[in-house]
């Protein structure tokens, strides 16, 4: 018999999962059940693949339960092979629901003790040591108003369970819950460590005792790289010794690493960082409890030119009114706004050096790490020194009632993230799983597997249990002019979207690609809405997803219109959504900086970028929306896609190819 881990025989824990999720095993028994011979299908090989230290990818349609096809493996591997497991999620909302929904359901199910911990950014955290230092310099530090949250903050953190942003049920500024939140100087183990209540800290010491911890992928990129720059990795796992990692939502892992290993200088992230040492309106700050007059006086002037000097660097770029632009070769501009951070950067370290309190010696040594930081990536931009990067700026508007021009930012990503990936995921010896409801485009795994560097990683399809063919309904308009027509599609858009809202009475999302087409389909629409008193719900600027959903699942009768990220991960079962209403094909922006540079890349190669890209990206966003539809066994309800391009273009074939099996209906 080959013998595994501990002593473990190999082969053990897949039978121990088999067992645990047949009709007749511990799952099989539990009240309100329902067998799922996919997830059980995936557990068992998620198990096989932890023990044999390989790599996974694995698409599990909606209603699989992967959650608990990667949680029970999970738990035994925890038990019975000593290993911890590292789990991660694209946002801090799902991280919430896993560990406080999906976690204690296997705690529940599983013949033995196992700990759970959930970890976020740090600057999540509110820390007591800090809070009680702004306390005792509040007059150096905030406004009148800012006093107040204040006030409120300390309240809060007696009443709190976490001490995260996600609980406070309150407006704070930035600027106050960036003099209270953890932070690497003043938040560390012997400064809030043992008795003080310290949540990042707490949550660090849980993460460390948990067999499983739950995270989500901008920080977990975040610590792969820093543990690796750093030499802290450990020799056999990637944040623990003998751990493993599984990634949720993995079709969004490309976008997220891309981000989290490129280079992001924003006009307002340094504003702030600078106002935090001195605010040039109310002359609170850093400096103005240390009270040094020279680099108050630095810091203002730095201020003064900082807007100018993003809208030089804007303006050579070519970029005038809101957008983004490519960058293709250095731009020539000789800004003096690198220098002049490293001149306050340099006055902070002497400060630093004649501080007697050592928390604000570390402090002062933080800010002038973050300046030099910034200024670093001002020069790593303007010399374009990053190979394998695109580069590219952007400006967004300013917010009705703000003084400033709106938020200016420089960027860099590298064109492609696979080989990374490979070196920092897909280790030998070492077992990452990736999972997805969509991964597959039509041609099997091998389009995403190529792009996040898993080409040697196994596969498994796991199919969704819901029966398509009694509870969609696809419906296709003929003759619908193509959205290239401007107006005529516009009107003929509107004319549908009436249609297919009455045939519900609402409980409807309405699903755009641009915010633009939203705005004037909104306003065009927004009379017959009221005639037919349905509540017309707008995605828009300053309009929070979290609001409204909640609004949307509150009112039976109401329609959604939403942008990017109502294509994805918003769960509506029941009749409050019974109809999904795609205005197009979701197609990438071609001139975006990033997806044209990856098309570029893409043609250097020799290949095509529409069959290699374009056509794969959008059919898996397609696959997104159409997945808003049917979250459960009892839902029914109705797909309408708007863009003629579906029926009249030899691609949308493949469209129509990915749907679930199900009936699909042409219109007049």
């Amino acid at each position: 018999m080959a013998i595994g881990q501990n002593g473990h025989p190999r082969g053990a824990l897949p039978q121990r999962i088999k067992s645990f999720f047949s009709p007749t095993g511990t799952l099989g028994e539990a009240k309100g059940y329902e067998s799922r011979p996919g997830q059980a299908k995936m557990a068992e090989r998620v198990a096989e693949i932890i023990e044999a230290r390989r790599h996974l990818v694995v698409e599990a349609g909606t209603g699989t339960g992967k959650s608990l096809a990667y949680l029970v493996p999970a738990a035994y591997a925890a038990q019975e092979l000593g290993k911890k497991a590292i789990i991660s999620t694209y946002t801090i909302h799902l991280q919430e629901q896993l560990f406080g929904k999906d976690v204690p359901i296997v705690q529940s199910l599983v013949p033995f003790e196992f700990t759970a911990a959930l970890l976020k950014g740090r600057q999540n955290y509110l820390c007591p040591h800090r809070l009680k230092k702004a306390q005792q310099h509040q007059g150096d530090l905030f406004a009148t108003g800012q006093a107040e949250q204040l006030k409120g903050l300390v309240e809060w953190a007696g009443r709190t369970k976490d001490g995260t942003l996600s609980d406070i049920d309150f407006q704070v500024d930035a600027a106050v819950w960036a003099q209270v939140c953890s932070e690497a100087f003043a938040c560390s183990p012997r400064h809030c460590g043992g008795p003080t209540g310290c949540f990042y800290q707490m949550a660090r010491t849980k993460v460390l005792d948990a067999n499983v911890v739950i995270l989500n992928h901008a920080l977990l990129f975040g610590l792969l790289a820093g543990a690796e720059e750093n030499e802290e990795s450990p020799s056999e796992g990637y944040l623990f010794p003998n751990d493993f990692l599984v990634l949720d939502e993995a079709h969004e892992v490309e976008d997220v690493a891309a981000k989290g290993l490129g280079l992001e200088v924003r006009l307002g992230s340094l504003r702030f960082l600078l106002q935090r040492l001195v605010h040039p309106r109310t002359k609170k700050g850093v400096l103005t409890r240390i009270g040094d007059g020279n680099a108050m006086k630095s810091t203002l002037g730095v201020l003064g030119i900082l807007e100018g000097a993003f809208e030089e660097i804007l303006e050579s770029a070519g970029l005038g009114a809101s957008g983004q632009k490519r960058v293709r070769q250095p731009l020539g501009v000789k800004s003096d706004l690198g220098p002049r951070l490293m001149d306050i950067r340099a006055q902070l370290l002497k400060l630093a050096e004649d501080a007697g309190d050592g928390e604000e010696r570390n402090e002062l040594k933080d800010h002038a790490r973050r300046l030099e930081a910034s200024a670093f990536g001002l020069g790593e931009f303007l010399k374009m020194s990053r190979e394998g990067h695109a580069y590219w700026v952007e400006r967004r508007l300013p917010e009705e009632g703000k003084a400033h021009r709106g938020e200016m930012s420089l960027h860099a990503s590298p064109v492609e993230v696979a080989e990374r990936l490979e070196e920092l995921v897909f280790r030998p010896d070492c077992t990452t799983i990736m999972t997805s409801a969509t991964l597959d485009v039509g041609r099997g795994l091998e389009f995403f597997a190529k792009r996040v560097g898993a080409q040697e990683a196994e596969t498994l399809f796991v199919e969704s249990p819901f029966d398509y063919e009694s509870q969609m309904r696809v419906y296709l308009p003929k003759g619908m002019p193509e959205p290239s027509e401007g107006q005529r599609f516009q009107e003929a858009l509107e004319g549908w979207i009436q249609r297919f809202v009455g045939m519900t009475k609402g409980k409807a999302f309405v699903l755009f690609t641009s915010r633009a087409m939203l705005r004037k389909t909104a306003e065009g629409m927004a009379g017959w809405f009221e005639e037919q008193g349905l509540r017309l719900l707008v995605q828009d600027k300053g309009s929070s997803r979290t609001r409204l959903l909640k609004e949307f699942k509150e009112d039976r009768d109401s329609v959604l219109f939403g942008t990017d990220s109502f294509w994805q991960g918003v769960d509506v079962p029941g009749e409050a959504l019974s109809n999904v209403i795609l205005t197009r094909l979701p197609f990438s922006v071609p001139d975006e900086p990033l997806f044209e540079a990856r098309c570029e890349r893409i043609k250097e190669k020799g290949g095509e970028p529409f069959r290699e890209l374009q056509l794969p990206e959008a059919i898996l966003k397609f696959r997104q929306g159409v997945g808003r539809l049917i979250r459960s066994r009892e839902d029914r309800g109705q797909i309408a896609v708007l863009d003629g391009r579906i029926l009249s273009r030899t691609y949308g074939k493949s469209f129509l190819k990915i749907l679930p099996e199900c009936p699909v209906e042409l219109l007049d």
